[in-house]
């Protein structure tokens, strides 16, 4: 497969992907539009490419975003991981929560 260079929102939508459906299931399309021009990379390296990439691109649209953005997005991260403990404790993992990082 020759592909012309990706854009910057092909590479984002080709990583989304493989995040969604898991390297071993992405289209090979997926694969080489990520890591374009290079071609033929194994799937532990698509795979880290991908999660390298993604945290790339997310960090540096954080400066964008306005403090009660930010606060929101760790509160409701907080709330997710609270679930989590929970449902943890339920069973026999057994997670644990330090502290309360975040005031309201």
């Amino acid at each position: 497969m020759n592909i012309k260079r990706p854009t910057l929102a092909h590479k984002v939508k080709a990583a989304v992907g493989i995040m969604t459906v898991g390297v071993t299931a992405a289209s090979p399309s997926s694969k080489e539009t990520l890591t374009w021009p290079y071609k033929r990379l194994a799937d532990d390296q698509v795979q880290y490419e991908t999660f390298i990439f993604l945290g790339c691109v997310l960090a540096a649209l954080l400066p964008a975003l306005p403090e009660n953005q930010i606060q929101q997005l760790l509160k409701d991260q907080d709330e997710r991981l609270s679930e989590v403990l929970w449902i943890a404790q339920q069973g026999d993992a057994t997670p644990s929560r330090d502290e309360e990082p975040y005031p309201d």
